[in-house]
């Protein structure tokens, strides 16, 4: 009996153990987690959900938010200023590997220039002449506006010799980055925006939002079955914080996806509730079975809520909507920010995150 009491107390004991251990190692799990959902919050808010930037009429725009032609001329904007620190960092970074391959390790204050770090051999007098002679021939008097070359030597040797600058630091550059010695760590803050006309196509949720949830997709993909039912979830979650729009297109203009995209119009033709009783009934069949006879499908789906009136069965056979289907392929497919389906923007841009990485983000920022 003893025995068994020692055993019993040194499980016990054993269990308490093992427990401390896991609920620690738990702890700095979870706390790591976190702090990659923050990140991830963060990084989409920046880039998608955008800072506030001015207010009109009570309400307030952000830098992701804008007219399409403003969106694209701040995108412009960003990504010039990024252009400019970019080639700031890069020129740094050149300056101290230099530095560091003649020793100058301590003394990077002392470096002024580029050139103080590089050997350049001064072009020649008849190097100078020759350039001058040739650019000359090329484009005529006008190119040094009839000046001699005894006046422009001096000023066309520091051209060359800049030149040569820039050549020979391009190419360290390029050097030291393909040798990872050089890295700049800051991102491209701009994405291009999808620019293709959003307003004729299905929308719920908060229309005046400043957050705009794109959905483009193909009935005949399963990814995009699997992301509409995500995106219903959302939808019923943030219906009066985001507009949601719904885009239905097909990779071909004659299967299944342009037959249901052309019912989806229909049911629109009908009514946005129309389209979205119709959209979610088919989002819960197995594409298997609406593969089966997808035209029957789609009267039969309609049929189910009541949409089959002549309108509906006239849409299905009417150019208007043939042309509807096909121009909408055609604009997305065409445009290079459109990355096939199913795919998800954010205030048209491309989101590069998970759905449950933007549904944190989106319940820290608006609950």
């Amino acid at each position: 009996m003893r025995i068994l009491k020692k055993i019993i107390f040194r499980m016990n004991n054993l269990f308490l153990v093992v427990g401390i251990f896991l609920g620690f190692f738990g702890h700095l799990y979870f706390d790591a987690y976190i702090d990659k959902m923050n990140d991830k919050k963060n990084y989409i808010i920046e880039h998608y959900l955008g800072k506030p930037i001015f207010e009109v009429d009570g309400k307030t725009w952000t830098t992701t938010s804008l007219p399409l032609n403003s969106q694209i001329d701040f995108d412009n904007l960003e990504s010039n200023i990024y252009s400019a620190r970019k080639s700031l960092y890069e020129q740094a970074a050149l300056k101290v590997a230099l530095a560091n391959d003649l020793g100058k390790q301590n003394s990077y204050d002392e470096v002024r220039n580029i050139s103080d770090l590089i050997k350049i051999v001064h072009p020649e007098e008849a190097e100078v002449k020759k350039y001058y002679d040739e650019t000359l021939q090329k484009y005529g008097d006008v190119v040094f506006a009839g000046q001699s070359f005894e006046v422009l030597k001096n000023q066309l040797s520091l051209q060359m010799l800049n030149k040569k600058i820039s050549d020979i630091s391009t190419a360290k550059l390029i050097e030291y980055v393909n040798k990872k010695r050089i890295k700049v760590l800051i991102e491209n803050p701009v994405q291009e925006v999808i620019s293709s006309d959003i307003s004729k196509f299905p929308t719920r949720g908060n229309l005046k939002s400043n957050i705009t949830l794109i959905h483009v997709f193909d009935y005949e993909d399963p990814k995009s079955t699997e992301s509409n039912v995500r995106i219903e979830s959302l939808a019923k979650k943030f219906s009066n914080q985001i507009k949601f729009v719904n885009i239905p297109i097909a990779k071909s203009v004659s299967g299944m996806g342009a037959a249901f995209a052309k019912g989806a119009f229909c049911a629109q033709e009908i009514g946005n509730k129309e389209y979205f009783e119709y959209h979610n009934r088919i989002i819960l069949m197995s594409i298997e079975k609406l593969k089966a006879n997808y035209n029957s499908s789609v009267v039969q789906i309609a049929q189910s809520l009541n949409l089959v009136t002549p309108k509906f069965l006239n849409c299905l056979k009417s150019d208007k909507t043939n042309e509807f289907v096909l121009d909408s392929r055609n604009n997305f497919i065409s445009s290079p920010q459109f990355h096939g389906t199913s795919s998800i923007y954010i205030n048209r841009k491309l989101i590069h995150t998970s759905l449950n990485e933007l549904e944190y983000a989106l319940k820290k920022q608006m609950y």
